[in-house]
């Protein structure tokens, strides 16, 4: 459990909006701003000082390497966190009005709360040559209209050559991230790109290469 008092974050501009038209709190409505045709114009989402933030969750992590073989070695390795609660409390005109964001992307500021994310990483090692492929997978979440974003999953291949060259101090690395080109889902309450940039990937596949050298 993570428990923040005090603590300054935006407010969620839909939920602004809902405590404004469905509860008809003062703060909620005195945040947006309005055209003389009556049209919403602004919801202020700026940083203030909240009642505070919950969060509660559980990690597991599991390693395993085989003994070394004529092959060389292979390993596993799994990461995965599951999401209970993710709690922020905003002041209302009377008290504090607290949302569970479990499960559920708020759009603006983009931030989505799955409640499971998981990493698995598949490797071989000779020595010489090492390869990996890196599964990245994200739970689906819902926005505030119901609509949801699908289930997600990325993968991250990596070849690193180190040929024993200038007493082993030259690797080269070439690996592409998101090699199925698996674009993100759309996210309709989102601002800017229309997806969550801070839970998932650009669009598009990202190559790299890598010459390092060890001291």
């Amino acid at each position: 459990d993570i428990k923040v008092d005090d603590a300054i974050a935006a407010t969620d501009a839909t939920l602004t909006l809902s405590r404004c038209s469905q509860a008809a709190d003062a703060l909620s409505c005195a945040a947006i701003s309005r055209t003389p045709n009556g049209i919403i114009s602004r919801i202020n989402a700026q940083l203030q000082n909240i009642g505070g933030i919950r969060t509660r969750g559980v990690d597991v992590t599991a390693v395993y390497r085989s003994p070394q073989t004529s092959a060389g070695t292979f390993g596993l390795s799994l990461n995965g966190n599951i999401l209970l609660k993710y709690a922020e409390s905003f002041p209302a005109t009377v008290g504090f009005t607290t949302t569970n964001y479990q499960g559920t992307t708020r759009g603006s500021p983009e931030q989505s709360y799955p409640k499971f994310k998981g990493n698995a990483v598949v490797d071989w090692d000779i020595g010489m040559a090492r390869a990996s492929f890196t599964g990245r997978y994200i739970k689906s979440v819902k926005e505030a209209d119901g609509k949801t974003l699908d289930n997600t999953f990325y993968g991250d291949v990596q070849v690193t050559l180190a040929p024993g060259w200038l007493e082993n101090r030259l690797g080269l690395t070439i690996g592409v991230n998101n090699v199925f080109n698996q674009d993100p889902p759309a996210c309709f309450s989102c601002t800017g790109p229309n997806y969550d940039p801070s839970t998932y990937d650009v669009p598009g596949q990202f190559g790299y290469i890598r010459l390092s050298w060890g001291l």
